[in-house]
Formats: C-alpha cells, sequence, structure tokens
C-alpha cells in the first residue's frame, strides 16, 4: 500500500509541475534572453502554444483524483474551458483568415485574439494553481494533519 501511495504523490507532483511549465517558461526564456542580450522580450503567444503541457498536466491529475475518488469538479471546469479557449481562437483564426495571411491582425481581429491569449493564460494558471491545491487532497499522508 505504501509503495501505490509513493506512485500517486510522484505521478501528481509530476502533473503539478507539468502543469506550471506553461506559466513558467515564458518568464524564464526572457530572463535568460534578457542576461543574454540586455533586451527584454516575452513570447506571449508560448503558453498558448504549450497547451499540450496543461492538457497532460490537468488530465493526469484529474485522472489521479478519479482513482483516489475524489471529485475534480472545478479541475474539469478550468481543463475544459482552457481547450475550448484554444480550440475557438484556432476557428476564429481559420475563418477571418488570419491562419492564412490573409487578413492582418489590426483592428477588432487584434483585439479578439487578444482577448483569447489573456483568457487562455487565465486558464492555464488556473488549471495549475487547481493541480496545486488537489495535490493535497490526493496526497494525504498518516499522522501529519492538514488545513482543512
Amino acid at each position: 500500500m505504501l509503495r501505490k501511495e509513493n506512485l500517486i504523490a510522484a505521478l501528481g507532483v509530476s502533473f503539478v509541475i507539468t502543469a506550471f511549465l506553461p506559466i513558467c517558461l515564458p518568464p524564464a526564456f526572457s530572463i535568460a534572453f534578457f542576461i543574454r542580450t540586455g533586451r527584454i522580450v516575452y513570447d506571449m503567444l508560448m503558453p498558448a502554444e504549450l497547451i499540450f503541457l496543461t492538457i497532460i498536466g490537468g488530465g493526469g491529475m484529474i485522472t489521479l483524483m478519479l482513482l483516489k475518488k475524489i471529485s475534480p469538479k472545478r479541475l474539469i471546469i478550468f481543463t475544459t474551458l482552457s481547450i475550448a479557449n484554444v480550440l475557438t481562437s484556432q476557428i476564429y483564426a481559420n475563418l477571418s483568415g488570419l491562419s492564412h495571411g490573409d487578413t492582418r491582425p489590426t483592428g477588432i481581429h487584434l483585439v479578439a485574439l487578444s482577448i483569447f491569449v489573456a483568457l487562455y493564460h487565465i486558464l492555464a494558471l488556473s488549471v495549475a494553481i487547481e493541480c496545486l491545491m488537489d495535490l493535497r487532497k490526493t496526497v494525504k499522508r498518516k499522522g501529519r494533519k492538514t488545513a482543512p
């Protein structure tokens, strides 16, 4: 039984780290680029490009919670909204012509895509924080008191 608990704890930690990567990598690369060149650059689209890490982290944590018979309602909602946001932005880019270069990203198109990117940042951070909070529910040590 102890090996199963250790495996669940190790998987939970790895899923939390995986969920936080899309949020932590862009600032880390920006700092490294600043140290190397002296210019400040931030790739705001990188978290949206790394959605698969958010899906793996959120989906893995959902699976662990279901195995432990814990309800992952909020994590399911945040992960689903994150996927829906990226899919909606891709559909919008295809229908408006932005993805093929037929339309320039100005005016309403720029506003819409900026909203999609801002929502993705918020949802990716929500998935990562919820994974971290659910890790505490999933991995409870016997003999150690945890806050409610």
